[in-house]
């Protein structure tokens, strides 16, 4: 909550020097955008860099006196998302990393190389999480590929979910961290699968999937 605390300072010491130039409304307005971007931090960390150790800046708002937060993460981490940019409304511009594919295949290679946005009011609206998909287990291993298969979750929660992402850890690594997969389309009543390729004979690894909703 300190790195949150810090961005949103930042933002309130700037409101607060220029609160005699703005109206009423305008201070309600700022208040409402401290809500909001607190929110989105909170999202970026937790849900897109499944909380990382991350750094979080202060960054100028073009035509806004308010500062952006700008998260990035450690440059070892290299299939998380380069940067979030979240505005003073709360609003977040993800930047992908720019490499190659953890899964070596082109199509997932185009998926890490787009950015793509959340509205800020996308993030207001969520009220309800998925419910975790059943435990992965391996359906298929040779010396240097694992894959892995999951069945989605109850039928009163499959609504909520909009696709799943897998990702991977080695254990005993000296410096283990998440590898991601990809995202996995839903399909409605099928087992689901993920293939994590490159991998070293003799190891012992872990997997995880969650499911996520539309935001």
């Amino acid at each position: 909550m300190g790195a949150y605390a810090s961005v949103v300072g930042s933002a309130m010491a700037v409101r607060c020097r220029e609160r005699y130039v703005l109206t009423e409304e305008e201070v309600v307005e700022d208040e409402e955008n401290e809500s909001a971007q607190r929110r989105a931090i909170k999202y970026c960390v937790e849900q897109v860099y499944y909380s990382a150790p991350v750094k979080i800046s202060a960054v100028a708002t073009p035509g806004h006196h308010m500062k952006s937060a700008l998260i990035t993460v450690d440059e070892e981490e290299r299939f998380l998302p380069e940067s979030c940019l979240v505005d003073p409304s709360g609003n977040v511009l993800v930047t992908p990393y720019r490499g190659g594919s953890a899964g070596g295949d082109g199509k997932a290679r185009e998926l890490v190389t787009r950015k793509h946005a959340i509205a800020a009011a996308a993030l207001s609206r969520v009220r309800e999480v998925p419910v975790a998909p059943a435990a992965p287990a391996a359906s298929r291993v040779t010396a240097s590929e694992v894959e892995v298969c999951w069945e989605p979750p109850a039928e009163a929660t499959w609504s909520l979910v909009t696709k799943y992402e897998a990702a991977f850890l080695k254990r005993g690594a000296r410096q283990a961290r998440w590898v991601a997969l990809g995202t996995v389309e839903v399909l409605r009543g099928e087992v689901l699968t993920a293939r994590a390729a490159a991998l070293s004979a003799n190891s012992e690894y872990e997997f995880r999937v969650r499911a996520r909703n539309s935001v």
